[in-house]
């Protein structure tokens, strides 16, 4: 057998070897994992996993284009409330459709013991997470920045009628851009509708459920009462706070502590930590005010306010050389007048 036809043979066995591999792992209730086939998309590797899904990097079989696919876990496929809502979380997106909101492209039902999932645009870069943990505080700067998209995303979910309600660093995606980064908001699986008839019939959750993370619950929230938008805006205000001192406002060793201390206790001033500017600092307290009407009513309003702060302060103009010889030789010829005026009086 000539080396030619050895080696087309191999590649040969190689191809239905991995043929075969991907019609078993494809198969109703084979274990899910890199390999794995759904549909169009191949499981490449974990890179993220929340309270109902998990996240894959994925290519698609036929294109080779990668994707973030995301898969309701295994032991919630036969919760049809939660089904419903994973499915709703993809339509929400799109509803919204806000340049600072991860895009959602595809969603396919699972049938039987096959997954849900649903397929979203790759993103490169890093959780705001990730970037606290590396680096520590941010710059005043960078911090307003990305609080300003954060406040614009939040005022586009709004104006939909949804709350969030899970604003927290692990669900904000950083993507490198000049010398800052662009925004996504990422997962909306506790987002709550709360208009009157809503379009997509998303199923709410009722009074005295507690959902979202303590750290960033507001605390209306916290009390697992009735809930608006303004919730967003507190967990902005904590976010903030982290950003620019590294830590979060109430930090306690039980849960029910961190829920008592967002109901009752008063964040200690940024400033007090790291240097805070004033009109920065004021904002934050304003966004974590116990009472929702004290905080800003708007997303909106915090948006314009982070830009307005975080605008470069304009420089005074240097003047050219000719200028100040100018300026020198004027204070000269001044000088001269005085003398000789006071000379003549003499």
């Amino acid at each position: 057998m000539t080396r030619a036809k050895q080696h087309t043979q191999g590649t040969r066995a190689r191809i239905e070897s991995r043929r075969v591999r991907e019609r078993a792992l494809s198969q109703p209730g084979a274990p899910l994992g890199p390999g794995s086939v759904l549909g169009a998309y191949r499981l490449l590797a974990p890179i993220g996993e929340g309270a109902v899904g998990r996240v894959y990097l994925a290519e698609h079989t036929k294109l080779g284009r990668k994707v973030a696919l995301k898969m309701l876990k295994k032991d919630l496929q036969n919760h049809p409330n939660l089904i419903s809502r994973f499915f709703l979380e993809a339509r929400a997106v799109n509803e919204i459709a806000h340049e600072n909101i991860v895009t959602i492209t595809d969603f396919v039902e699972g049938e039987g013991r096959e997954p849900s999932y649903f397929i979203m645009d790759l993103l490169h870069g890093v959780t705001l997470d990730r970037l606290l943990t590396e680096e520590g505080p941010l710059s005043a700067r960078m911090a307003m920045s990305i609080g300003a998209q954060l406040a614009a995303a939040l005022g586009a979910v709004h104006s939909k009628g949804f709350i969030h309600r899970d604003l927290k660093p692990a669900n904000i995606f950083l993507v490198p851009k000049d010398a800052g980064y662009f925004v996504k908001l990422l997962d909306f699986g506790a987002a709550k509708l709360v208009v009157a008839n809503p379009p997509i019939g998303l199923p709410n959750t009722a009074v005295g459920d507690l959902v979202g993370t303590p750290d960033y619950m507001a605390p209306e929230q916290a009390r697992a009462m009735t809930v608006d938008h303004r919730v967003d805006i507190y967990a902005l205000g904590v976010l903030l706070y982290q950003m620019v001192t590294g830590e979060r406002p109430f930090v306690r060793n039980t849960l029910d502590d961190v829920l008592k201390a967002q109901i009752f206790d008063v964040p200690e001033k940024p400033s007090t930590k790291r240097p805070v500017p004033e009109g920065l600092e004021k904002l934050i307290l304003r966004c974590l005010e116990k009472a929702p009407e004290s905080r800003p009513q708007a997303a909106a309003e915090v948006e314009a306010e982070l830009r307005a702060l975080n605008k470069p302060v304009a420089s005074r103009p240097r003047k050219s050389g000719w200028g100040l010889w100018a300026a020198v030789l004027g204070t000269i010829a001044i000088a001269a007048a005085i003398f000789w005026a006071v000379a003549l009086k003499g």
